[in-house]
């Protein structure tokens, strides 16, 4: 069941976000054919923002790699590190070879609202309100899982090689449809 593989490390996903630079000056690069200008990176990102995007974008990641499954894909290297990204490679793997797809069809709900931030060094945990329509689909399009529920989860990311990357995701409390935090 797609709902109980979301708990402890089994639950997928990861954002990458640029972290804060250390603004170094400006440099140029100048050939005989082109001239172009590299600015050092100096963000007005705050680290909660980058942290946020990097969550967030790791679940758009998630879903677009749910929809198609590819355990080969190189993006969740970029978006997760171990243990969750082991987790997700393996999960592809399996509804790769189930035929199993997970998508958001139309009329149905699948958001994630961030409530809470705590950076400290490179570590960033997070607290959200997951509302999870997603449908997964068998083989032969059957529906194998398509309640809607929404869950509260508890993230941690790990700023690596300049980058935020999800390592787990948990899920606690589940409530029914569209409900308990969303409400």
């Amino acid at each position: 069941m797609r709902r109980g593989l979301w708990t402890g490390v089994g639950a997928l996903l990861l954002l990458t976000a640029c972290s804060g630079g250390s603004g170094s000056g400006a440099k140029a690069t100048t050939t005989s054919t082109t001239t172009s200008t590299t600015v050092a990176t100096t963000s007005t990102t705050s680290p909660d923002d980058a942290v946020k995007e990097a969550y967030l974008d790791y679940w758009t990641m998630a879903d677009r790699l749910l929809a198609a499954p590819d355990p080969a894909d190189p993006e969740p290297a970029k978006r997760a590190v171990d243990p969750l990204l082991s987790s997700l490679v393996e999960q592809l793997s399996t509804n790769a070879a189930q035929g199993h797809k997970t998508t958001v069809p139309e009329g149905h709900t699948s958001s994630h609202r961030v409530d809470n931030i705590v950076t400290s060094g490179d570590t960033a945990t997070l607290t959200e309100c997951f509302v999870d329509g997603r449908v997964e689909f068998g083989p032969n399009g059957e529906v194998v899982d398509g309640e809607t529920v929404t869950k509260v989860g508890t993230a941690t990311l790990i700023l690596a090689a300049g980058s935020w990357k999800v390592s787990d995701i948990r899920f606690g409390d589940r409530s029914p449809g569209v409900s308990g935090c969303a409400a």
